[in-house]
């Protein structure tokens, strides 16, 4: 968990993709407690008694939590791989718990929430939250996901045996040699820069505009949900299909904006009778 700066955040948790929809969950839990830096800055009060809000906004490699009030605002990142567990505890009042390491996060929140909180952490971060009945079974949980933690890092500090360069190369050598073995290409990757051409094309094409501006648009939707796939899982899919896409969004991007440009200009001479060329 790191404080983030504007600065830090693009490196933290990744950078957001072009014409995304901000993704996250808006004033939906309060925060009780497992954020030093938001302690420090509550300085003894509650969320509520300085009137903020927390908001959760989803990055490719991680989350933000914001407490803001007004036009101030503190955050911290959370990279996925520091998520041990969601766990929510119902009782008379209900509880989110994040676990990063052997610490947890704390928030409350309404039973009129419940729905959309789940969905938020399932559908939107594929981390299903658990239900426990109460803060022993929680406990017991939470030493165990931090036991599992140790012995991992313990194993991973016995692979420093092997020279880093050798087993950077190693790692490498293996990766490159397996990568069609193991990857597979992302979903409509051709399909995205067929598309993005034909619409560059297309655009320089007045009379068939129209055409190029539906073919971007597909084109942009469908690499869209390719890189959310990727991002969900880069070791699933082949750095070659990712880059294919990325090739297809610009063509798509360049030949919309030029379609852009005949929409204003026929409009333009439609309502002001003019010819401009």
């Amino acid at each position: 968990m790191e404080t983030l700066t504007k600065n830090n955040r693009k490196q933290i948790l990744g950078k957001k993709l072009f014409l995304d929809n901000a993704i996250g969950l808006i004033a939906k839990l309060t925060y009780i407690k497992g954020i030093n830096y938001f302690d420090t800055h509550l300085n003894g009060k509650s969320q509520k008694g300085i009137n903020a809000v927390i908001h959760i906004n989803k990055f490719p490699n991680g989350i933000e939590i914001k407490l803001a009030k007004l036009f101030k605002y503190y955050s911290v990142g959370i990279q996925y791989n520091e998520i041990g567990g969601v766990f929510v505890l119902n009782g008379i009042h209900k509880k989110l718990k994040l676990v990063i390491s052997s610490e947890a996060i704390e928030f409350s929140f309404n039973d009129s929430q419940y729905s959309e909180i789940i969905d938020f952490f399932t559908n939107e971060l594929k981390i299903i939250p658990k239900e426990v009945k109460n803060e022993n079974e929680f406990d017991s949980i939470k030493t165990s996901i931090y036991a599992k933690e140790l012995f991992q890092e313990s194993t991973e500090r016995m692979n420093l045996i092997i020279p880093i360069n050798d087993r950077n190369k190693q790692n490498n050598d293996f990766n490159t040699e397996n990568e069609n073995i193991y990857s597979m290409p992302l979903p409509k990757s051709t399909a995205i820069v067929i598309l993005g051409v034909f619409s560059l094309i297309i655009s320089f094409t007045p009379a068939f505009f129209l055409i190029g501006l539906i073919l971007g648009i597909i084109s942009l939707i469908l690499s869209r949900k390719s890189n959310n796939l990727y991002y969900l899982d880069p070791t699933k899919y082949t750095d070659s299909s990712y880059k294919t896409i990325k090739v297809g969004k610009v063509f798509s991007i360049i030949g919309v904006t030029i379609c852009g440009f005949w929409i204003i200009y026929y409009t333009l001479a439609l309502f002001t009778g003019a010819d401009f060329f």
